[in-house]
This record gives structure tokens, sequence and C-alpha cells, in this order.
């Protein structure tokens, strides 16, 4: 399963994707423990600096190049695709989350309250892991 697109981002169409190495690398770079059945959670309760969100979209997409530094999708994002990147980064938790915890990470990265666009190719495996530990 590819994940969710971002079209031409860096030079290339790249798919978030957030497994559990992915989530594994995040909360230790972030220094925080994610786990995975409230990971929403965790995150809302950490105090995250700016570069959290760098550092978000950095861990999914570690599965298909895992040398890839923040630095690098760090330049990646700018005035002109930050919208679309955050959307792509709620998109992929879409049906996982309750409204109350989406509106808090919209708030939190500065993400206008809107429904974000669905994937284009969407991974069902954490919805559906999601849907039973509920």
């Amino acid at each position: 399963m590819k994940g969710t697109l971002l079209r031409d981002f860096g030079g290339a169409d790249r798919y978030l994707r957030y497994d559990f190495n992915a989530w594994a690398a995040i909360g230790d770079r972030l220094g925080i423990k994610i786990r995975f059945a409230s990971f929403q959670d965790d995150l809302l309760n950490a105090p995250l600096p700016l570069s959290a969100l760098r550092t978000l979209i950095w861990g999914g997409l570690l599965h298909a190049e895992p040398d890839l530094t923040e630095q690098q999708v760090g330049a990646w994002i700018d005035e002109d695709n930050m919208l679309d990147v955050f959307q792509a980064f709620f998109s992929r938790f879409d049906g996982t989350s309750s409204p109350e915890v989406q509106a808090a990470l919209r708030t939190a990265m500065g993400v206008p309250d809107e429904a974000p666009p669905r994937a284009s190719e969407p991974e069902t495996v954490l919805a559906e892991a999601a849907g039973a530990m509920s």
C-alpha cells in the first residue's frame, strides 16, 4: 500500500505512509512516547516546536527513503505547498480520530478548519486497526 500521494514534492511524487517504524522514529526524534492506539492524544499532549511539523512529514516518508533527513524535507515545504502537505498528513488519519482531535491538530499546526482531501490511494490498514482497537 502506497499511502497518500504528495505530487512533485522535492522534485518527485512521494507517498506519506505511517507504519510502526515511522511512529517509532517520530517519537524518538521528538522525545515523546507515542502509543499506537492513542497517537493523536500523545502528539497533542506534548509541547511540540514548529520543527515537529517537519518531523511528522519526514517520518511518513521514511518507508521509501530511509536515509532522508528532516532538513531535506524541510527544504521541500514552503509557502506554496505547506497547506497541501499538511492536508495530506491529515488525510492519512481521516476517520481514525475524533473531530475534536482533528480540530486540535489543525489549530496546533495552523491549518484551516476544513475537510482535508481524501487520499487518492488510501492505506486502509491503519483505519482498520484503529477500528479494531475501539
